[in-house]
């Protein structure tokens, strides 16, 4: 007995001690400014954003979730499903990184069960490479302000930033027709893909249509940089 309430004891322990590392404030790009989740112990609160941190005209939405539950390679976010309030559905977490930022994975399958723990298993049997969304830490936002701003790369490292986005959009072209896997939006996916390759090669991530069609526009003429634009479009 003793020992079984010494187990059960660690377990919540590790639950909450895991809970507390998504706790926070936390910022996702997309095309026309930022997403803004605010993760408490039982819910998360969303509010569009502009690229200044200036909340939009649009009121903040707030969804309870459950529990959350720690994977090999991935960090489940467990709640009521919005489609069916009688399932389960989970929001999947990887690479949760120091506090720096995480990954919301956009290709795991669309999983609703009647049974939490169907689900656990469900993922826990899906042993694809999971992609995600960046979505940063409010402790990190200045550190990326920090790096190098985008109106300062050169020829080369545009040249260097196109080479990494194309290999990205290859990666989620071979997922998407490997698992027929859908993403949230388009628009979306693809500009998240254009600020990850800006930070992979050390520039600010926290851009929009505007500041990375300035860049675009400067260069365009280029013929190795049409070469890949082209090809990026076939993709």
């Amino acid at each position: 007995m003793t020992r079984l309430l010494t187990t059960t004891i660690l377990l919540l322990t590790f639950q909450f001690c895991f809970s507390q590392d998504i706790i926070g404030t936390w910022y996702m790009v997309n095309r026309s400014g930022l997403i803004e989740f605010s993760i408490t112990k039982d819910s998360i609160k969303t509010r569009q954003l502009f690229s200044d941190f200036t909340p939009k005209g649009k009121p903040a939405e707030s969804n309870g979730y459950i529990k959350t539950v720690k994977l090999n390679d991935r960090i489940l976010v467990i709640s009521k499903s919005q489609k069916d309030s009688l399932k389960f559905s989970a929001m999947t977490i990887i690479n949760l990184t120091d506090k720096k930022y995480f990954q919301m994975a956009w290709n795991v399958k669309d999983t609703l069960t009647n049974d939490i723990e169907i689900l656990i298993q469900l993922h826990k049997n899906d042993h694809r490479q999971l992609l995600g969304y960046f979505v940063f830490s409010e402790h990190y936002v200045d550190s990326l302000k920090q790096m190098k701003p985008i109106d300062s790369l050169s020829l080369p490292e545009f040249k260097k930033y196109l080479i990494v986005y194309l290999d990205k959009i290859k990666i989620t072209a071979v997922d998407a027709i490997k698992y027929n896997t859908g993403y949230m939006s388009a628009f979306t996916y693809n500009f998240q893909l254009i600020s990850q390759s800006l930070y992979d090669i050390g520039f600010n991530p926290l851009q929009n249509t505007k500041t990375t069609e300035l860049v675009y526009r400067k260069y365009y003429e280029d013929p190795e940089v049409k070469k890949l634009m082209d090809e990026a479009k076939r993709k």
